[in-house]
């Protein structure tokens, strides 16, 4: 019995023996293989997501790798945010949005709900930045630059100087960003202070990474070239005015915008390459399109509300310009894998360009823009705006689709009253209809400096009454002026109603129109009984 056991267990000897290569072997096969798995991956670097930093990249091209096809556009939703909001949004892996305003710092869910928001002491005027391991980093004009954690904690928060530009991350993950004490600041991951450089003026500029240099504009008229290892200069170059924005090409050209209205290239070395003279103020990033076109806004610095957007060509040349005559234009553009240009207004215009300069469509937000817009992998473009008639000060974030195949309603038909009175109220009805069964709204235009401003959208076909009463100014005729859009955008042509006036001779003599003048309860009621 005891020689049938040993029999036994030798030969269950042998047969472990023989299998027990492939079965540990391969056990440890699979071991060493999740083990190398840390090995590779990062924490370190911006985060790999649509839009982690202001104007997409380290580069601050503003160029994205999506887009969504379509001539017009849908509002998806809308969020209100605090009273003031000059932040422009930047977006994670998961979708989620962060920006800035007045006090808070703002984490929205794609949806449009909102995710949590933190409470700091300052404004966060800037673009926050995402790093890969999800920490978000913003800094606040309390003299803090933040760091927290995705679910809205803080990880921690060091001394930032004072009001601080748009953070930029590197490949370790430093953190790079200028502040209104003049200096430059690196940040390691943790917090601590890695390095600081002094420039003679005040930093409201975003730096730029290429390589082992970080650039950096500042209002002592300078870019500075730093190794960004160690907080060294390069090199600086003198462009004669402030610097706001700068961005980096494939090929390593620095393009920046100074005050002087002057768009100019650097080489790497510092030298000039060319320098554009775009007779306008500048104070956005220019964005850099997949052929190399720039694309830049400059405004008048007076009370002269006038715009101009810029296409210019690698080497100096301008390839087309798009007049916008009514407001100025302080932010940076985005551009979309279509080649779909946006910009944002100060009279609260989302500006949507084709890459031949023209309007593609133009959607109308609140008081003004100062935010730069920011392209999801959906291809919703995410902007940012403010209402700013006091004591009402607040803030909406903006999503918005393109969309296909959409028609715009037709030009609306006006009726009412042709002859009228000063001083007395008439209704005017309009009526239009959308081609694609769209809710439209109506806007009337009084030729009086006055409006209805745009209203409610209703169903297609329904019409909109609108009153108003005209003010004696010397003029006996009036135009009235109704447009209509739907619920993506799209404009309709004007339609126009002239109305009369009773011409009144007695006014026409300038002594009794002056005697009026004193009296003006006595020119309202004349004018009201004059036919």
């Amino acid at each position: 019995m005891k020689n049938h056991l040993l029999a036994v267990g030798i030969t269950i000897l042998f047969i472990l023996s023989i299998i027990s290569p492939i079965v540990f072997g391969h056990n440890i096969n699979i071991s060493n293989k999740e083990k190398s798995i840390p090995s590779t991956q990062s924490n370190d670097g911006p985060m790999d997501s649509a839009w982690p930093m202001f104007c997409l990249d380290t580069h601050h091209t503003g160029r994205s790798q999506y887009g969504k096809s379509g001539p017009w556009y849908r509002e998806k939703w809308h969020i209100k945010l605090d009273s003031w909001c000059d932040s422009s949004p930047v977006i994670d892996e998961n979708g989620t949005i962060y920006i800035g305003s007045s006090w808070y710092l703002f984490a929205i869910n794609s949806n449009g709900t909102l995710k949590w928001k933190y409470k700091t002491w300052g404004n966060i005027d800037n673009a926050p930045a995402i790093n890969e391991d999800g920490t978000i980093y913003a800094g606040s004009n309390e003299g803090y630059l933040y760091a927290f954690y995705p679910n809205g904690t803080k990880k921690w928060k060091t001394s930032n100087g004072g009001w601080s530009s748009s953070p930029v991350i590197d490949e370790n993950g430093t953190i790079f960003f200028g502040s209104s004490n003049g200096r430059i600041y690196a940040v390691n991951p943790n917090g601590t202070k890695k390095w600081s450089y002094k420039t003679d003026g005040f930093i409201a500029c975003s730096p730029v990474i290429d390589n082992d240099t970080l650039y950096c504009g500042s209002h002592d008229t300078h870019v500075y070239a730093i190794y960004k290892n160690n907080g060294t200069l390069k090199w600086k170059y003198n462009s004669a005015d402030w610097i706001w924005g700068l961005s980096i090409a494939d090929d390593g050209t620095v393009y920046f915008t100074n005050c002087a209205g002057y768009l100019i290239a650097l080489y790497t070395n510092g030298t000039r390459k060319w320098r554009r003279d775009l007779g306008l103020s500048a104070s956005g990033s220019p964005a850099i399109a997949e052929d190399g076109s720039i694309y830049v806004a400059v405004s008048h610095d007076s009370w002269i509300y006038r715009s101009d957007i810029f296409c210019i060509n690698p080497n100096g040349n301008t390839k087309w310009r798009y007049d916008y005559y009514t407001e100025h234009i302080h932010t940076s553009p985005a551009i979309d894998k279509y080649g779909i240009i946006y910009f944002g207004t100060c009279d609260g215009w989302l500006l949507a360009l084709n890459p031949d300069g023209t309007l593609r469509w133009s959607f109308k937000t609140l008081d003004f823009i100062h935010s730069s817009p920011a392209i999801g992998e959906d291809g919703t473009i995410y902007i940012s705006s403010t209402f700013t008639s006091e004591p009402d000060f607040y803030s909406y974030l903006y999503a918005l689709e393109p969309v296909e195949g959409n028609s715009p309603p037709q030009k609306p038909i006006i009726e009412g009253p042709r002859k009228i009175r000063y001083y007395k109220e008439y209704t005017y009805m309009a009526t239009s209809v959308d081609p694609d069964g769209d809710n439209i709204s109506y806007f009337f235009d009084w030729d009086d400096d006055s409006n209805s401003g745009w209203t409610e959208f209703v169903p297609s076909g329904l019409s909109i009454n609108r009153s108003h009463s005209w003010k004696y100014t010397g003029s006996d005729v009036f135009t009235i002026r109704v447009k209509t859009k739907d619920e993506h955008g799209a404009w309709s042509d004007w339609c126009r109603l002239n109305i009369k006036m009773p011409r009144i001779k007695a006014l026409s003599n300038s002594q009794f129109f002056r005697f009026l003048e004193q009296y003006p309860l006595i020119q309202k009621v004349l004018l009201y009984f004059i036919k």
